[in-house]
């Protein structure tokens, strides 16, 4: 009884040590890629376009 409950406990801490360690190991990725290139500072912008353009259909009207 006593052997089996010691290899559970056991069995439990050694489960929960090794899945603090990987996910420990897996938590050090932020996601961010760093590209090494010759372009230096050269960004390229997209042309603004200033939101959504919708059309003025008149059934808006809030009684003016």
């Amino acid at each position: 009884m006593k052997f089996k409950l010691l290899i559970t406990i056991s069995f439990v801490v050694l489960l929960i040590f090794f899945l603090s360690i990987y996910f420990k190991k897996n938590s050090n990725d932020e996601g961010i890629l760093n590209i090494d290139s010759n372009l230096k500072d050269y960004r390229v912008l997209p042309e603004d376009k200033e939101g959504i353009k919708t059309p003025d259909l008149g059934i808006y009207n809030l009684g003016q």
